[in-house]
């Protein structure tokens, strides 16, 4: 029952309110106990109860008590704080049948009881009824601290995480949030882990109350990726994990066996189903299940996981941002040196085209070896194009740099062509596989190697190596884009180049073509009077005998008429004819 003034005079000693208000300390949890200890020895009743209304604002649950069963704290109680059900819950669960009940104000919205528990009907004397009512007041005080305590504390952990966003570090903000736990909710230690996404440890964590052996072990627990049940446990639950027993039941955790006669508090640090990390504080047993410590914890956790998620935003958006401005400086580098390709289009050679792009590839990397390689799809071969400056300067002394090399024989830097796609070998002495190295080539230590592919044939590779970091999915993207925008480029040389020598042909196929007509009609032209000449000549070869035989005959009558008459006019007259024409001849 709600108790009521007795009707004599009352006098409430302030100085007992003072004197309780200021024996409060930063610990809720503990202020409660002493309170509700408090007011049992000052009304003489066996026990006492204090109810609290939950955030949900339907649901009452018993906070805190004296005397009674610890594991009666947080457990939920029957709406009607007055009636029958109310009574009967009472006696069911601590034995007592009698109540008297303090209203206790909350400024924050909400109502909360003091009730007193006896075995016999009481009647209070004004002297104890003012202690109670000193009580009530304290517990108002208590729960003011509580709510500004919380509120300050939340307040911290949001400003931390704007201040310190940009400087992508959480160890202030979790070792603060351990401190204050310590030091200020009575904690014995409380460490916190952080988990990347796949819930694996990554290594860090920020702890208050370890010793320095207790911080080693756990130090490598958590490098070694391993993580305790009660953890993976708090991960998967909104309520965490309660151990009241860590050596029986945390057998194997390496904190299990430093805290004999402590409990643990596993909670895990998640927003909206993705999990940070996990919260761990020990408390002495008595107070393992104390609802008031897990409400502390779950409002802490709560801010924290907002905390974490907010600055992980920041993080990620800081890191957009860069990405984004790394991304337009690329693309200007990359937009810059292909106007200096289009230019070297006019005079420079294919090779030397290569040269200067391979160069490029090797200083966007950080690398220190390159090639340029081309494909014939038709021999499988691979045609070596050009090397980068460094590699011919210093780097590779091969007797045959330009020759063509069977895609059977190579080693694994050709398996982008064989797979049609990157591949990177950040430790080429340890990749299987390895066929080795030509004589006098570069040592290698490491190689990205990206295919050109068109129509989905490889028409060519663009390699480089020996970077002294690993190669990274960055590198592999803007090397692609860089061979890419190389072939294109050698496609339009090439296909200028091709363009020219039909030209060429052509010219030269037109300079015959007019050759050859004009040896048509030369030919022609001389042929006409050859034709007539050798005609002639088989005349001549016909005729010349029988005047040969005539002229035989003539001089053989000449002689018979000279032999007649050698004075004869007619004979000297020819005579003379033939010594002038020189017949013989």
């Amino acid at each position: 029952m709600i108790c009521t003034p007795p009707e004599a005079p009352r006098r409430r000693s302030y100085a007992f309110l003072q004197e309780t208000i200021s024996s409060l300390c930063a610990s809720f949890p503990e202020n409660m106990r002493s309170l509700t200890r408090r007011a049992c020895e000052m009304s003489d009743c066996p026990a006492s109860l204090y109810i609290r209304m939950r955030e949900d604002g339907k649901t009452r649950y018993l906070a805190a008590g004296h005397a009674v069963s610890k594991g009666l704290l947080g457990i939920t109680m029957p709406q009607e704080h007055e009636g029958p059900a109310m009574d009967h819950w009472i006696l069911e669960h601590t034995g007592f049948e009698h109540t008297l009940s303090f209203p206790v104000s909350l400024r924050s919205g909400g109502y909360a009881y003091l009730t007193m528990l006896a075995d016999k009907p009481r009647r209070l004397t004004i002297k104890q009824y003012d202690a109670l009512e000193v009580i009530t007041l304290a517990l108002t005080h208590a729960e003011e601290l509580q709510d500004a305590s919380r509120g300050n504390l939340t307040q911290d952990l949001f400003s931390s995480s704007q201040e310190r966003a940009r400087e992508q570090c959480d160890e202030t903000l979790l070792t603060s949030v351990c401190r204050e736990l310590v030091e200020q909710h009575g904690a014995e230690s409380a460490w916190i882990a952080l988990v990347d996404r796949t819930r694996v440890p990554d290594g860090r964590f920020f702890h208050t109350g370890l010793t320095t052996d207790e911080t080693a072990r756990l130090d490598t627990m958590l490098k070694e990726g391993k993580i305790s049940r009660c953890a993976s446990r708090s991960m998967n639950t909104a309520d965490g994990q309660v151990i009241s027993s860590p050596r029986l039941k945390c057998s194997a955790c390496p904190m299990s066996e430093d805290f004999e006669g402590f409990g643990h508090l596993s909670i895990g640090i998640c927003f909206n189903d993705q999990p940070y990390g996990w919260l761990t504080v020990s408390v002495p047993s008595r107070y393992i299940s104390d609802h008031i410590q897990h409400a502390v914890l779950q409002d802490l956790i709560t801010s924290l996981a907002i905390s974490l998620h907010s600055r992980e935003l920041d993080r990620q958006n800081l890191e957009t941002q860069k990405s984004r401005e790394r991304m337009l400086k690329h693309f200007e580098r990359l937009s810059a040196f292909r106007i200096k390709q289009v230019e070297m289009m006019k005079n420079a050679s294919v090779r030397k085209i290569l040269q200067a792009t391979i160069d490029e590839a090797e200083e966007w990397t950080e690398s220190r070896i390159g090639f340029f390689h081309f494909i014939e799809a038709e021999h499988e071969t691979i045609s070596m194009q050009a090397w980068s400056t460094r590699t011919i300067e210093s780097m590779c002394r091969m007797k045959d740099m330009y020759g063509h090399y069977q895609l059977d024989h190579a080693g694994i830097w050709a398996d982008a062509i064989r797979e049609k796609r990157t591949v990177t070998h950040n430790d080429y002495a340890s990749a299987p596989n390895r066929k080795g190295l030509p004589e006098d080539h570069a040592e290698l230590l490491r190689d990205m190697v990206v295919p050109i592919i068109r129509n989905g044939r490889v028409m060519a590779i663009l390699g480089v190596g020996n970077k002294s970091r690993y190669y990274d999915e960055d590198d592999a993207f803007w090397v692609a884009a860089l061979a890419d925008q190389t072939w294109e480029i050698i496609e339009n040389k090439l296909f200028v180049e091709h363009q020219e020598l039909m030209r060429h042909q052509l010219e030269h196929a037109k300079k015959m073509e007019m050759i050859g007509n004009l040896a048509s009609g030369l030919t022609h032209e001389i042929n006409n009077p050859l034709n007539f000449i050798r005609l002639n000549i088989a005349n001549l070869d016909e005729d010349f005998p029988n005047l040969t035989n005539l002229v035989t005959l003539y001089r053989q009558l000449l002689e018979g008429m000279e032999s007649i008459d050698a004075c004869s006019p007619i004979t000297r007259e020819i005579r003379s004819r033939e010594e002038a024409i020189d017949i013989d001849g």
